[in-house]
């Protein structure tokens, strides 16, 4: 006999997250929510407030001995003028609209209250339990049935019910469980389940109220907007009869417009399915810069710890040995392996840009003679730059990069034939409806702009050729990578930069580029300092949650003559920090991390020491645009893959001129 098959059994921690998430209050509910959470608490409490003051005035009056009478009078007078103030604040609440300012004090107020309120009935749970056991009963069974019934009046408001109910009800409990009897205990123990039980079934009766305020909210908007639309068509429909009504003897000119709608129509169909098939195309090429990113990323972690256990042997073998030969062969393989990632970085548009402003016009002339010898003999090549610098704002090599793309494809094109390249730039202003045309591929925003164009007279390319030139590895080329173009539009989306392409077959192709203009001047590039070769000293914190990199990373620092304490994520490095933070000189950070990653730390190592130099270190570059580091505010970034020298130079940057840690 087989066994039924049960289903999925849920875990105790999956059940306690569905719990959370049901019972969690809404980080921001809408103003008209708000409201009318406010006003239905407001609406039961003068009823409430009669009640409480009825219930008190019985229960002081019953615990009132011939012996003792000033705590219960006392106690019944502070219950009754809490009460009249609270009547008083629903007199003064009654006209309350949607100001912020008021809707935050209506609640105050009626939190304060209720946290008052239960402090007087703590108060009785208290300071006035009687000695009998039966008035003991009897008094948990009042404060008891005042607890469920003010679910009714504070239940829309969770935290308010709750500022009520817990120094209501469980002084009391905590009182009777302290008791000598065991009627006491188990009174005290029933008492806080019971509590407990109307925490809950409070706070699932404030989630459910409001799902039901924000679904009436939202039917309400609902009807107006369907009620708008159906008198909006009636006046539509009105106007069309009498268009209709007066264009009856008019068949021929009818019959005219009626064909330029439908050409229009045509036309936008044609602009729809255009823009549906760019969409398409965009989302295609972000998915694909996503995987690109992911595994160059990933990559780039393994080349690390190889090339950094690659440096430190290349330093124990002795110069002139057998292996040295190799171990150069093979970090020459690391440095290709490395640039292959950071094509795939920048297909992703993560790669290392270093942004300042430039003159597009000097890094084009800057290119000329490597240009004029990458290209076709039989290739004509010219420049038309525009005559004033035009500045922008990007990374120089990348930008290069792109210029040497665009123009040896161009060469290409060209194939054995005579023919002619121009490269060109000049400034000009995009219009919204220009710079939707030029964005299909990168976003681009209307404002003013710099024009790079490629042109050629090359054989051109066919419309399916055209779109498919971005994507990875395709190529028409009889050999080669294909990573060339779609590389490209990871550095132009970096750089928010537009593309429009022109090409037809044997009719030669056009690139042309917009980068937006920059309003910054370029300053002249300072020398760099001098790199120091002695050994540090000090102690240094390594944060990465690769188990290779962070040996690696110990290995080399302890090479540098510094010590070096690990960490594997974010939290576990503040934990150091909070207890050992004062022996520690330098911190590098991984950005990338769970649970805690770089920027959430390097804002908790700012808050806790904020003088203290930290490095940090990423597959991936945060510094692609000047928000960017100010968001960091890190003195120096180091690369990874990185290299034994690299670390030097970094190291050197982040401890700048203090000689502390330097000999």
């Amino acid at each position: 006999m087989t066994k039924p098959k049960q289903g999925p059994t849920q875990s105790p921690t999956d059940w306690f997250r569905g719990v959370q998430g049901r019972l969690r209050p809404r980080a921001k509910l809408p103003p008209e929510v708000l409201l009318a959470q406010i006003k239905i608490s407001y609406g039961h409490l003068p009823l409430a407030l009669l009640v409480n003051g009825v219930v008190s005035i019985t229960l002081g009056w019953s615990f009132m001995t011939p012996a003792s009478r000033g705590p219960e009078l006392l106690w019944i007078a502070g219950c009754l003028m809490l009460g009249a103030l609270r009547y008083a604040d629903t007199r003064t609440q009654r006209a309350l609209t949607l100001d912020p300012q008021r809707l935050s004090r209506a609640r105050r107020h009626l939190k304060l209250g209720a946290g008052l309120q239960g402090i007087l009935w703590g108060i009785a749970g208290t300071a006035l339990l009687p000695a009998s056991p039966m008035l003991q009963l009897f008094l948990i069974s009042v404060i008891s049935g005042m607890t469920a019934g003010a679910i009714i009046l504070l239940a829309p408001i969770w935290s308010a019910y709750v500022l009520f109910a817990i120094p209501t009800i469980f002084p009391l409990c905590i009182r009777l469980l302290g008791g000598g009897l065991v009627t006491q205990k188990l009174i005290g123990g029933l008492g806080l389940v019971y509590s407990c039980a109307m925490l809950f079934m409070a706070a699932r009766t404030s989630r459910w109220l409001e799902d039901s305020l924000i679904a009436t909210q939202e039917n309400g908007i609902l009807a107006g907007n369907l009620q708008s639309a159906n008198q909006a068509l009636q006046v539509y429909h009105a106007d069309l009869e009498a268009a209709v009504w007066d264009r009856t003897l008019e068949l021929r000119e009818i019959n005219l417009r009626l064909q330029l709608e439908m050409a229009t129509n045509e036309q936008a169909r044609l602009k729809a399915e255009e823009r549906e098939e760019a969409l398409r195309r965009t989302q295609k090429l972000e998915s694909l810069g996503i995987l690109a990113g992911g595994i160059a990323h990933d990559f780039n972690n393994l080349l690390a710890a190889i090339l950094g256990n690659l440096n430190l042997l290349q330093l124990e073998t002795p110069p002139g040995a057998k292996g040295q030969v190799f171990m150069d062969h093979m970090e020459v393989a690391v440095t290709r392996a490395k640039n292959l990632t950071q094509q795939m970085l920048a297909y992703s548009g993560k790669g290392h840009f270093v942004i300042q402003s430039l003159d597009l016009n000097q890094v084009v002339r800057e290119l000329t003679s490597l240009l004029e010898v990458c290209i076709s003999k039989r290739a004509r090549f010219r420049l038309d730059l525009a005559p004033g610098p035009c500045f922008i704002c990007g990374d120089q090599t990348q930008l290069q990069q792109v210029v040497m793309n665009l123009v040896t494809n161009a060469s290409e094109a060209l194939g054995d034939g005579d023919g002619e390249i121009q490269v060109s730039t000049r400034a000009l202003e995009l219009d919204a409806a220009a710079a939707a045309h030029v964005s299909r591929v990168v976003p681009t925003f209307p404002g003013p702009h710099v024009l790079l164009e490629v042109r050629d007279t090359g054989q051109g390319m066919s419309p399916e050729v055209l779109t498919r030139i971005f994507d990875p590895f395709f190529t028409t080329k009889e050999s080669g990578r294909g990573l060339g173009l779609s590389a490209m539009l990871g550095i132009l989306q970096g750089h928010n930069a537009g593309i429009e392409i022109h090409s037809l077959p044997l009719s030669g192709s056009t690139f042309r580029i917009y980068f937006p203009t920059s309003s910054v001047i370029p300053q002249p590039a300072e020398a760099s300092a001098e790199l120091r070769s002695g050994l540090f000293r000090g102690q240094v914190l390594v944060v990465d949650d690769e188990p290779a990199i962070l040996e690696t990373a110990e290995a080399m620092l302890k090479d540098l003559g510094l010590d070096v304490v690990t960490a594997r994520n974010g939290l576990e490095a503040m934990a150091f920090m909070g207890q050992h933070g004062s022996g520690i000189d330098l911190v590098l950070l991984d950005l990338t991390m769970p649970h805690m990653d770089g920027r959430q730390t390097l804002r908790a190592l700012r808050r806790l020491c904020p003088t203290l130099p930290v490095i940090l270190s990423s597959g991936y570059d945060p510094r692609q645009t000047p928000a960017g580091l100010r968001d960091l505010e890190a003195p120096a970034f180091l690369q990874k893959p990185y290299t034994l020298q690299e670390l030097r130079r970094v190291l050197t940057v982040a401890l700048g001129p203090d000689p502390v840690l330097v000999n």
